[in-house]
């Protein structure tokens, strides 16, 4: 089977690339993967690869594909479309009337809840830990980071330790380090905590910094009772900072390490998908 992935990295996700590794070790799965930096014509490249699926953004189907899957509705064509659609993607309806989603779409992976207005299966995949990221093996070492997710955050309201360091993998003012998540995750281990400000939710980065830093948490203005239940829901805990004395973060890695890793998404997605799912007893 060929699983042909395109790359829709993000500043805050790398989850086509954690799709694409995981592939990549299964004897089962042929793995191609799609850079944005690859110049070659779009039906050159599916022409060449011709995938059983292709994996893709919903803001990457663009007029080539829809010419591709156009020219090809008459000749048999095997590709199925396997369509991401994130969370703060905004032209839905047009989406869902569009010819390619109608006949060349299989299923849908996405946390976006308004998704679900269409007839097409929906497959919930939720961030995870990409393992993939190597960490850096800079040698510095600071008490405490501060992930920033809003731009008027404010240093002068900080409990601050005497050295810590601002990060955020977003386009934020005022912070010591900005860099997507694939970088930023890279620089995780050189922290004794990381503390998350302003959270909303519980994306890639929040994961990725359980797999590599000691001790993590978040904290807000407000409480946010939905978020100390999805707290608890993931990680076993409320990992609010004002709860740190009552966690055991070595019971909060363990189940990351079994439940939120890429393999678990993986074997999700594959679950779902027509195949044959005796081949994939390895995943």
């Amino acid at each position: 089977m060929i699983i042909l992935t395109k790359d829709y990295t993000s500043n805050n996700s790398t989850q086509s690339m954690m799709f694409h590794h995981q592939f990549s070790q299964m004897s089962t799965i042929n793995a191609g993967y799609w850079v944005k930096e690859n110049n070659t014509s779009t039906f050159d490249v599916l022409d060449q690869v011709q995938p059983d699926f292709l994996i893709i953004d919903a803001a990457q189907l663009n007029i080539d594909l829809a010419y591709y899957f156009c020219e090809q509705a008459n000749k048999d064509i095997k590709t199925k479309i396997i369509l991401h659609v994130d969370d703060t993607f905004k032209s839905l309806k047009h989406l869902q009337q569009s010819p390619i989603f109608k006949d060349h779409v299989e299923l849908v992976i996405s946390n976006n809840k308004n998704i679900t207005e269409g007839k097409k299966r929906v497959v919930r995949i939720e961030p995870c830990a990409d393992v993939n990221v190597t960490s850096s093996n800079m040698s510095y070492e600071i008490p405490t980071a501060y992930l920033v997710n809003k731009p008027s955050w404010d240093r002068k309201s900080l409990e601050k330790p005497e050295v810590y360091h601002s990060l955020s993998c977003l386009e934020m003012p005022n912070v010591d380090i900005c860099m997507p998540i694939l970088h930023l995750s890279k620089i995780y281990n050189r922290y004794s905590e990381i503390i998350f400000l302003d959270l909303n939710k519980f994306d890639q980065s929040f994961f990725d910094a359980i797999y590599r830093c000691p001790n993590v948490y978040y904290l807000n203005d407000q409480e946010n009772s939905k978020l100390a239940e999805d707290s608890i829901r993931l990680f076993g805990y409320d990992l609010n900072y004002n709860n740190k004395e009552n966690i055991n973060f070595d019971e909060v890695k363990k189940t990351v390490s079994e439940k939120h890793l890429g393999a678990n998404r993986v074997k999700t997605l594959l679950s779902q998908m027509p195949i044959n799912q005796s081949i994939f007893t390895e995943v």
